[in-house]
């Protein structure tokens, strides 16, 4: 450093009732210190647009995303990736990892619909033709109608779920349920019920035991409300409310329909 460094220091003292300011010269170039900067090179570095998310990191961490956000997998491959049937597999098996692994996985509605929960639709309305086998009485043309029923209950229990969410749920959980999270968790939730429909037609035998299937998409619906990040006050009422949608919804429209379009009309 520069030796021409220098400063003026005050003392003041105080004398009797006045003050009296002493100005000493003292060189401080000795307690300053010289600092360099240097320009780091740019660090292009490709994994560090990478976000993992693992199964440690608390529920709270975890981000919600828009639709838009979701288009694209944050993965290594696309084989990484499970599908989206597996999804609905692992959170029957095992609901708190399957929906971290729903939320990770990052689908886009559209396809997630598509791979996962139209085919079920799909599945739940044939399953109905399977009445040919232990009922008599029962032919193609009758059973059309109620496949036909059975196909369009989910469906329109998979929008009236997010419909009269927009009144029924706390403002928190309304703003979830529009992200592509929130509409794949209702989705799962109707595949659940779906699928338990098509045991039930499968194996009529056992239905008074398959009936209480649906308690186990409560528990789900439960353990699935945990990621929407809502406030512990009003958590038991998200999942009230939203338990009561996913089997009163299509409940209601199984009832309208079979109301509207009776078999005898055929």
């Amino acid at each position: 450093m520069s030796d021409y460094m220098k400063d003026n220091v005050y003392s003041v003292e105080e004398e009797n009732d006045g003050y009296v300011y002493n100005i000493e010269e003292e060189d401080i170039s000795a307690n300053t210190e010289e600092y360099v900067l240097e320009e780091e090179p740019d660090r292009k570095d490709s994994s560090a647009e990478e976000y993992v998310i693992d199964d440690e990191v608390p529920d709270d961490d975890i981000e919600v995303e828009t639709e838009e956000e979701s288009e694209a997998w944050r993965g290594d491959t696309c084989e990484s990736r499970p599908s989206a049937f597996g999804l609905l597999l692992k959170v029957l098996s095992n609901p708190v990892d399957g929906w971290k692994a729903v939320k990770r996985s990052k689908y886009s509605v559209d396809s997630f619909a598509a791979g996962c929960f139209y085919p079920l639709l799909g599945l739940a309305a044939v399953s109905e033709f399977t009445a040919l086998f232990y009922e008599s009485d029962s032919t193609l043309s009758s059973l059309l109608v109620p496949a036909v029923i059975t196909f369009i209950t989910f469906f329109f229990g998979y929008f009236s779920v997010l419909l009269f969410g927009e009144f029924l749920l706390p403002r928190e959980t309304r703003k979830t349920l529009h992200t592509y999270y929130g509409k794949e968790y209702v989705m799962i939730n109707m595949s659940t019920l779906a699928v338990f429909y098509i045991l039930f037609r499968l194996f009529p035998i056992v239905g008074p035991i398959l009936a209480f299937l649906p308690l186990w998409t409560i528990y789900i619906t439960c353990k699935g409300v945990k990621l929407f990040r809502v406030s512990p006050e009003k958590e038991t009422r998200t999942c009230g409310m939203l338990s009561f949608l996913m089997l009163g919804c299509p409940i209601f429209w199984n009832w309208i329909f079979n109301e509207l379009l009776p078999v005898e009309a055929l």
